[in-house]
């Protein structure tokens, strides 16, 4: 996401809380309630919900917000004698800043450090409690203060009406925030991470080298993005170990290797294709992949065909792994007319098999018995360079169940992609369940009288929570209409996206969460089968992660792939090589390379680190519809590569 869509994402999330701030303050008995002796705020309420859901400066703004008003209304449509004293705004609008300001620091406090289920819910409530009567503390003392002649009688009255009021607002809080606010906490944090803003890089210029470089790569990308080189089993045979299309995807990639004056490129059994640019000497390896993923969701431009709006292109591809490969293909073009490559042998080896596992590297190195480089990188990332991953395991889990009125489900293309379309095919017509998910504002649509397909939204497997699972939707649907008991209980297992049902959650300082996506499911012949995608920190280990998802003696646990965990040392001299070509380039001095979720070439590979080519905090829709990336971007990330290859070849 560009800086100026985070910016009026932002904007309107303020906007439409302001907005019902402001609504709250002005119509008669909604914000401010009159009831006898009592006259109470709700406002408070909508300042609470928006600081436990956006965190710290939203909860500012909403606290000034409400401030304003409550200022506002004192000066133009005061309705009591109270209402005299809040025309100070040391009353009206300081407390009500501190609050909102208070209550997203300790609201970020618990949503980070609490993952107990039950313990957040009750401790949010005590929270909302405290802070609702600290906000009264605050204005009892400034009332007392700024009070005309301090008349202690009117103000032992003024005490006791707002320590009355008080208990109305505290109880309220107690109870309602969290049940507005947790059911809202996943699509919030879609909202946040969407919102986070990044720092304003500014890069030094391209090079005129590499921008002349810029037609004939985009014609290249161009071609290679036309290749549907997803992994197409109805194609698969011994020639083609991935499907014909990842097959031609290699051909075309050598052939244009060997057009750009490379010394040696040789495919490896349709697996694995090998470049080798210098002589003899250290071997600097780059790991690329060429396969991609489906192009699931809703697309606005052609997923296989490059599109080009000003100055972004689009299309399968663009960042995940198309672009960045043939960028770096047009670096090597580079070094080697400008003869830099001496004493060393630069090699790029690009797979087929990368999104389903790498089994393509595993062939490379284990069947093959290739060299392991000196120094390696893939450019499969984030810059300025990943150290960690997480650990990936995908496997199965299936179960035997008879789903009442329910003859099949089909969903999913790949472990690591949210599910953003679910088929299922009922027996019987059941005009009674379409209105049932109608009523519950579930996104549909009926392809025929017995077949539903259920809506959701794809993500990259590793951040499941930007996503929004349609396989999930439809089992709990159809739990909930049904009472499908084996359904509900596979729900309450598989809904939490950190993996907490399975019991195989764990958080550290470095990594993060654990995350789990559900990429694959089907229901057919009374078996029900899901393909799952599990990512973790160093903090549990494969035996430990194994025993947990075993305990659920009812489902059959069937292992498809496992890489543990990676960590190269952030001081050794690749991190620190590569992290000074991008600070030179970005003129990031200050930067520090990153742990991540995702899952690279990295861990197949000894001495290797993901570098590149995304720049932090930008949305490129990876392994969603409308895959991005900007043209000047690629440039400069051939700038760092450049700067990048050119140190190591002084290592």
């Amino acid at each position: 996401m560009i800086a100026t869509d985070k910016k009026i994402l932002r904007m309107c999330v303020d906007a439409m809380f302001i907005a019902i701030i402001a609504l709250f303050s002005f119509i008669p008995n909604l914000g401010f309630i009159t009831i006898g002796p009592i006259s109470f705020t709700t406002i408070h309420l909508i300042v609470l919900v928006g600081a436990f859901l956006f965190g710290i400066i939203e909860g500012t703004i909403f606290g000034l917000a409400f401030g304003l008003c409550s200022l506002f209304k004192a000066l133009t449509m005061p309705a009591s004698v109270v209402d005299y004293l809040f025309v100070n705004p040391l009353i009206s609008v300081l407390p009500r800043v501190v609050f909102g300001l208070l209550a997203g620091i300790l609201f970020q406090v618990i949503r980070n450090k609490v993952h107990n289920k039950v313990g957040f819910s009750v401790l949010s409530g005590v929270l909302s409690g405290l802070l609702t009567l600290l906000h009264t503390a605050m204005v009892i003392p400034l009332l007392y203060a700024f009070m005309p002649d301090q008349d202690t009688t009117f103000f032992a009255v003024i005490s006791a009406i707002f320590t009355l009021n008080c208990v109305v607002e505290i109880s309220l809080a107690v109870v309602l925030v969290p049940l507005i606010s947790i059911p809202l906490l996943k699509p919030a944090s879609r909202l946040r991470l969407k919102m986070k803003k990044g720092k304003k890089i500014s890069m030094k210029k391209v090079p005129t080298f590499i921008e002349e470089q810029e037609e004939n790569m985009l014609d290249a990308l161009s071609k290679l993005i036309a290749i549907p080189s997803v992994y197409d089993p109805s194609s698969v045979s011994d020639a083609h170990p991935y499907g014909k299309k990842v097959s031609d995807a290699l051909i075309f990639l050598k052939e244009e290797a060997l057009r750009l004056g490379f010394d040696k490129a040789t495919i490896y059994d349709n697996r694995v294709l090998e470049i080798d640019v210098g002589g003899k000497g250290e071997l600097i390896g780059i790991f690329a992949h060429v396969d991609v993923v489906s192009a699931d969701g809703e697309w606005h431009h052609p997923p296989f065909s490059l599109s080009r709006v000003d100055n972004l292109i689009y299309g399968r591809g663009v960042i995940d792994d198309k672009g960045p490969l043939v960028a770096l293909m047009y670096v090597l073009k580079v070094l080697k007319e400008q003869n830099k490559i001496k004493n060393h042998k630069i090699r790029l080896v690009i797979g087929g098999d990368e999104e389903r596992g790498s089994s393509c590297l595993k062939y490379y190195f284990e069947t093959l018995g290739k060299e392991q480089p000196q120094y390696a990188f893939t450019p499969d990332a984030d810059f300025p360079l990943i150290y960690s991953e997480k650990g990936i395991l995908h496997f199965y889990l299936s179960l035997e169940t008879h789903l009442k009125n329910v003859s099949s489900i089909e969903a999913g293309n790949a472990f690591n992609i949210c599910i953003d379309k679910a088929i299922v095919k009922l027996n019987d017509e059941d005009e009674k369940f379409i209105k049932f998910l109608d009523e519950k504002n579930i996104e549909y649509s009926s392809l025929d009288n017995k077949t539903i397909l259920f809506l959701g939204k794809a993500s990259h497997g590793s951040l499941p929570l930007l996503g929004k699972n349609a396989f999930l939707i439809a089992i709990n649907a159809i739990g909930e209409y049904y009472d499908e008991l084996d359904l509900k209980e596979l729900y309450s297992l598989l809904a939490d996206q950190e993996g907490k049902g399975l019991d195989i959650y764990v958080h550290d300082e470095e990594l993060g969460a654990t995350s789990l996506n559900i990429g694959l499911a089907t229901f057919k012949d009374d078996n029900i089968t899901i393909g799952i995608d599990y990512r973790h920190p160093h903090l549990i280990n494969y035996d430990q992660i194994v025993k947990n998802i075993k305990k659920h003696r009812r489902f059959i646990y069937k292992e498809d792939s496992y890489a543990p965990p990676l960590y190269i040392d952030p001081n050794g001299s690749l991190v620190k090589t590569l992290l000074d070509a991008y600070k030179n380039v970005s003129g990031q001095k200050d930067i520090k390379p990153l742990a991540i979720g995702g899952g690279t070439y990295a861990k197949e590979v000894k001495n290797c680190v993901a570098f590149g080519p995304a720049l932090p905090d930008k949305d490129y829709r990876m392994h969603g519809a409308d895959e991005v990336y900007d043209i000047e971007e690629m440039k400069q990330a051939m700038h760092i590569y450049y700067e990048a290859l050119l140190k190591l070849l002084d290592l």
